[in-house]
């Protein structure tokens, strides 16, 4: 648990979190337990897994989950998370180290994001249903351990769901919307003009997705960004940014 940075073990399972790379980040009276012990890289050592909860330090309803492994140092963090009523799962892969770590919030199911060893430390993989490889981000599929399909419908390509700028910064895109910034997610895409029902995601290969019903096709270069056919820079911008104008209109909170 200290590895984990849990310290000042309180009844009831409640713990004092201090972030281990930010000193000054100390939560107070956080639940949290080793929720497993298993062995993920086959070396004969176990690893431990961490799961907490806490309000104050992580937000709502989130969970954080490290993951600690043995070295002649002691225990380490070998990868920590966060997710809403985190929901997880080891995959290994062959020739990679380490498995693959599928993370869904709560009751999400099918292509879920999932975290990939590269060699050195966990990046973003792409998106997997129970192991099963939906989507490869580029760093994913440089890092090995299997290739995504390359065609057939999948639940979203790998990348943030929400807003995006269209061949502008997202600070030009909040001062003047019109015409630079849309509404993605797995049910519709939408701009100030109006919107449309994703009926489907189609896996085309070499990164480029079909979004059916709504006449759009990507080329996924990164999770945070994509192009779309006529060579048009997308970039994603957090919600917090967006005016709630914007949101209510046809972003996160129009509810269409």
């Amino acid at each position: 648990m200290h590895a984990a940075g849990f310290v000042s073990p309180q009844p009831d399972s409640h713990w004092t979190w201090r972030d281990p790379e930010d000193a000054e980040n100390i939560c107070e009276g956080v639940w949290a337990e080793i929720e497993e012990v298993r062995d993920l890289n086959g070396d004969g050592r176990p690893e431990a897994v961490v799961k907490a909860d806490g309000d104050q330090c992580w937000g709502m309803n989130q969970h954080f989950v490290s993951v600690l492994h043995r070295t002649s140092e002691g225990l380490r963090s070998l990868i920590g998370f966060q997710a809403r009523f985190a929901n997880y799962g080891f995959h290994s892969r062959r020739g990679v180290a380490w498995p693959d770590i599928e993370i869904a919030n709560g009751d999400e199911t099918g292509c879920v994001g999932f975290q990939r060893w590269n060699g050195q430390t966990y990046i973003d993989g792409g998106t997997s249903d129970e192991g099963g490889i939906c989507t490869l981000t580029s760093e994913g599929r440089a890092a090995g351990g299997g290739a995504a399909r390359t065609q057939g419908r999948v639940g979203f390509p790998p990348i943030e769901k929400g807003y995006y700028a269209i061949g502008v910064s997202c600070a030009e895109a909040v001062a003047d919307s019109t015409g630079v910034l849309m509404y993605l997610d797995e049910r519709r895409v939408a701009s100030f003009d109006g919107g449309r029902r994703i009926q489907g995601v189609e896996a085309l290969g070499g990164d480029r997705y079909r979004f059916r019903g709504a006449d759009l096709v990507i080329t996924v270069a990164s999770r945070t960004s994509f192009t779309n056919e006529y060579g048009d820079r997308h970039t994603h911008c957090p919600t917090g940014q967006m005016p709630r104008s914007d949101r209510e209109d046809w972003g996160d909170l129009s509810h269409r």
